[in-house]
């Protein structure tokens, strides 16, 4: 018997299975579907990397104006949408297109395409 109760389920797709970057929210159930990496995600709504800073920041009394966040999947979305001090998306043009249309304010989060472009920002912080 599970001692605490599940927070999320991946499933594996097939090859001929192509979605990437879709986020599915029901009205009517605790459950979103996110579709990444080949992956088919359920996750409970109430469980995010949004979420989680949010409560990490709190607990240590950091101010969310000193917090970086970066992300590069439709899994990150809630987290870029925090108001931290800098949020950064890292990922190709067509990636970004789709994550930052899920964002509340798009023009708040830096772009860049790689971790290596990722790197070069954080050294000239």
């Amino acid at each position: 018997m599970l001692q605490n109760k599940l927070t999320n389920v991946s499933l594996k797709l097939k090859d001929y299975v192509k979605v990437e970057n879709l986020k599915l929210a029901f009205t009517r159930t605790e459950t979103n579907v996110i579709f990444q990496d080949s992956m088919m995600e359920f996750i409970k709504n109430n469980v995010n990397k949004g979420l989680a800073v949010l409560e990490v920041a709190q607990k240590l009394n950091i101010n969310l104006k000193d917090v970086l966040v970066a992300g590069n999947a439709i899994n990150d979305v809630e987290m870029l949408d925090i108001d931290a001090g800098m949020k950064v998306l890292v990922s190709n043009y067509e990636v970004r297109k789709n994550i930052l249309a899920y964002i509340s304010d798009p023009n708040s989060v830096k772009s860049v395409e790689t971790p290596e472009e990722l790197g070069k920002l954080l050294q000239s912080l």
